[in-house]
């Protein structure tokens, strides 16, 4: 019985890290699906949208990210998890005020950085409630919020866009997610370790930054499979940065309403996105 409950609640915070995952890239991709809209009402020009979609939000997400993933090893995962829900909700909010490009830049570089708390967090923290022959079916359902989040933000914009206005959207999903920090708060982090079963008592435990970047390239260097992991990861991610053109595109050169583009891209996303993360 006590195996059927822990199995329960495992199940139970995979499906709201999952959701939380979701809201993670609706509220990251809301830029995108109103991307017409806000650069008209910003005078953004394609560069500074760029910079917006890309270096200005990924290059802050992923050093953050490093960072963040560290403090996962070390501090109470709920309450990184609660700190960084906040800062992004806030931001996403901050952005649906922001008045120029400088407003909408800084409301993004701190939406990354709240983001960048969740994935690594929530992966450490669920990988001590699901044990090692679960833990890829678990992580397969947690990554299944990067396409439903992504589609749901095109979604949203196409749906919600001509009713409320981009700014109002990006306010209610900001309220949201600051509302559900109270549920991550209620979360009790598991034992670290819990779900172990092997010794590791004669392995070494780095935990410094310099000896945690030594002990990732010293893994890429022997383990050609995860070399090729990271480089097919980047190839992908190169041809994904182009689609954040994709609506404007659409809208300008393919005769599609503003709020037509979004639902379609959104509908193509969710489909092909889920196919293909649960196939993997």
């Amino acid at each position: 019985m006590a195996e059927s409950n822990g199995s329960r609640n495992a199940m139970g915070l995979l499906a709201f890290f999952t959701f939380l995952n979701i809201i993670n890239f609706v509220d990251r991709n809301l830029i995108i699906g109103f991307s017409p809209a806000i650069m008209e009402d910003l005078q953004l020009s394609q560069k500074q949208y760029g910079l917006l979609t890309g270096i200005v939000f990924t290059v802050f997400y992923t050093f953050v990210g490093v960072i963040l993933g560290m403090m996962a090893d070390r501090f109470n995962r709920p309450r990184l998890i609660a700190i960084g829900l906040f800062v992004w909700s806030v931001m996403t909010a901050a952005s649906g005020a922001a008045r120029n490009f400088v407003h909408m830049g800084l409301a993004r570089l701190f939406v990354g950085a709240g983001e960048a708390t969740l994935t690594p967090t929530a992966l450490s923290l669920l990988s001590d409630v699901f044990p090692a022959n679960r833990r890829a079916m678990a992580s397969g359902v947690y990554y299944m919020g990067v396409p439903l989040g992504t589609a749901a933000g095109l979604i949203v914009a196409g749906l919600l866009g001509p009713q409320l206005g981009w700014r109002n959207s990006f306010y209610i999903m900001g309220v949201l997610g600051v509302l559900l920090v109270a549920a991550v708060l209620m979360i009790k982090d598991p034992p670290r370790g819990a779900m172990e079963t092997a010794d590791h008592s004669g392995i070494e435990a780095h935990t410094s930054f310099v000896a945690i970047i030594g002990d990732l390239f010293r893994a890429m260097r022997t383990s050609p499979a995860f070399m090729w992991t990271i480089t097919g990861a980047v190839i992908t991610h190169i041809g994904l940065a182009a689609t954040m053109f994709d609506i404007q595109w659409l809208v300008a050169e393919r005769g599609f309403t503003r709020s037509s583009a979004p639902l379609i891209a959104g509908s193509l996303y969710a489909l092909a996105g889920m196919l293909g993360t649960a196939g993997g």
